[in-house]
């Protein structure tokens, strides 16, 4: 199974329009939208939320044999094209200064880039890194239950040194819909990769 984890409804309406998911009624602690063998979870803002938001949605699906999870949202940098889309290969926390290395899928169209996740919204940015306000709440969570290959986090930027589009709810959604092909891809092959480790598990009674 894969699951989307966006901080904001904006960054979801895109997968949650090209995957027709549909939204969970019986679900009040997070607004969840699902599909076929996959789930969209809105987390709200903060790495805080995001690793609540992870670890809920992970204990409700104890049954898979496996799951895959991309971070979905948008960041903010000093030199980057608006809409330009990276694959994060590493993240720090800003606070504890604790790193991921999310591992890539073969063949990833998207560029790789390193972030920064704030505690707070930060502009004064740093030209070697992404801003963003959830990443490390996501790994931090996702890898209690999955490995590396399968956690990863796409970034869209939405705000650099001269534009600032961050706030406006339509830009934010546009912005990854104008990505929607590259994020499909790295998507399937997450969703490939998933599928080949579900294979290879052997059943418990089997050892």
């Amino acid at each position: 199974m894969l699951i989307w984890v966006c901080a904001l409804h904006c960054e979801a309406k895109p997968i949650i329009d090209f995957y027709q998911l549909e939204k969970s009624h019986g679900d009040s602690a997070f607004d969840l939208y699902r599909g076929d063998s996959m789930a969209c979870i809105i987390s709200g803002i903060g790495k805080i939320a995001s690793a609540a938001a992870c670890a809920w949605m992970a204990a409700r699906q104890d049954h898979e044999a496996s799951l895959a999870w991309i971070n979905l949202g948008i960041a903010g940098c000093a030199r980057h094209e608006l809409g330009q889309a990276f694959l994060l290969n590493q993240i720090i926390d800003a606070d504890t200064g604790q790193r991921y290395y999310p591992v890539a899928t073969a063949n990833s169209s998207l560029s790789g880039q390193a972030c920064l996740t704030m505690s707070q919204p930060n502009e004064n940015y740093q030209d070697n890194y992404l801003f963003d306000m959830e990443a490390s709440g996501f790994m931090y969570a996702t890898l209690r239950f999955s490995s590396a290959e399968l956690t990863q986090s796409i970034k869209v930027i939405s705000d650099n040194a001269m534009h600032k589009t961050g706030k406006n709810r339509q830009q934010v959604s546009d912005l990854i819909q104008q990505n929607i092909k590259q994020i499909r891809d790295q998507a399937s092959a997450l969703i490939t990769l998933n599928n080949e480790l579900v294979g290879l598990s052997y059943p418990a009674e089997s050892w």
